[in-house]
């Protein structure tokens, strides 16, 4: 993060400073907040398209969205699944407690 601010302020003078870009890119990058680092990304190759290092960076930044894109899928997925059949869990639970609302174990003690 002290990369990164220091990157900022860099570039609060020189708004199209591409080192300060791309640091601060590659900032973003590692603290896995990739859309940042894809336009910083986008800008540097706005004003150098053959910059190589951008583009390999670029090329990182994009997978590693894509994973993140998949994991948060994943998640709000199961998040929906549980909301979409609160029935179904509910009826789960029913049956792993037994008939008198116990938990199966103790219900066969108390029938004992």
């Amino acid at each position: 993060q002290d990369a990164r601010r220091c990157c900022n302020n860099v570039l609060k003078d020189e708004s199209e400073n591409r080192k300060a870009l791309f640091r601060r890119a590659q900032a973003a990058f590692g603290l896995y907040e990739y859309a940042e680092c894809l336009r910083d990304i986008k800008r540097i190759l706005e004003l150098d398209p053959d910059n190589r290092e951008a583009k390999v960076l670029y090329k990182q930044a994009l997978v590693g969205q894509k994973e993140e894109d998949q994991k948060v899928k994943g998640m709000f997925a199961k998040m929906c699944k549980g909301i979409a059949s609160p029935a179904k869990a509910n009826g789960a639970a029913e049956r792993a407690n037994g008939a008198n609302g116990a938990p199966s174990g103790e219900a066969e003690k108390e029938i004992e």
